[in-house]
C-alpha cells in the first residue's frame, strides 16, 4: 500500500483568487455600482490572509487628501482616522505612497512616526502593519490607494505583493469605468 499526501492549500487559494478576479471583472462589465464592486475587491483582499483588512482610499485632487471609499471590515473609529489624509511625504502610509508615486510598506506601525497620533485607533483596530498600493485611473493618473492592514508586524511576501497589485489594478479599472460613465 502506498499513500501520498499532497497539501493543496496554495492551489485552492490560487483558484479562489482567480475566481475573485473573474467575479470583479464580471461586475465591472455588467456596470455593477462602483461601491459594490470596490467592496467586493476589499472582501477578496481580506481572504488572502487570515488577519487582513482592506480599505480603498479615493484621492481628492483639489484638496490633495485621501478619504475612505470602502473598508467593510475596519472599525468605524479607525475609518474616521483615515478620512482626509494629507498627501505628503511625512503622511500616513497611503498619503506618502501617493506623494512619492510608489507603493509603500509600513512593516511596524508602532515605530512609524507618521502614525504617532493614531496609535490608539490603530491598536483598537488590531493593525500592526499596512501595505499601500497605488490605484491608477485613466492616463496613468493616481486615483487612490488599496490599503491592506495586517494584524502582525511584517512585510508582504512576493506572492502577496503580486496578488495585491493585481487587486489594485482591478480597483483602478472599476474606478475608471465609473468616471467614464
Amino acid at each position: 500500500i502506498r499513500v501520498s499526501i499532497t497539501d493543496i492549500t496554495d492551489r485552492k487559494r490560487e483558484e479562489a483568487l482567480m475566481y475573485a478576479q473573474n467575479k470583479v471583472l464580471e461586475m465591472i462589465a455588467a456596470s455593477t455600482p462602483q461601491d459594490r464592486t470596490l467592496r467586493a475587491i476589499c472582501r477578496y483582499v481580506e481572504r488572502l490572509g487570515g488577519d487582513f483588512r482592506a480599505a480603498i482610499m479615493r484621492l481628492d485632487t483639489m484638496s490633495q487628501t485621501l478619504s475612505v471609499e470602502q473598508a467593510p471590515n475596519l472599525p468605524d473609529q479607525f475609518k474616521l482616522c483615515l478620512d482626509f489624509v494629507k498627501v505628503d511625504a511625512d503622511s500616513l502610509t497611503c498619503g506618502a505612497a501617493v506623494y512619492l508615486r510608489q507603493d509603500r510598506i509600513s512593516k511596524n506601525l508602532k515605530k512609524d512616526a507618521a502614525w504617532e497620533g493614531r496609535r490608539i485607533a490603530m491598536t483598537d483596530a488590531g493593525s500592526e502593519a499596512v501595505w499601500s498600493f497605488l490605484i491608477y485611473g485613466a492616463a496613468g493618473h493616481v486615483v487612490g490607494t488599496l490599503d491592506t492592514y495586517i494584524g502582525e508586524s511584517r512585510g508582504p511576501t512576493t506572492a502577496e505583493l503580486d496578488k495585491l497589485s493585481g487587486m489594485a489594478r482591478l480597483a483602478g479599472i472599476a474606478m475608471k469605468r465609473q468616471q467614464d460613465e
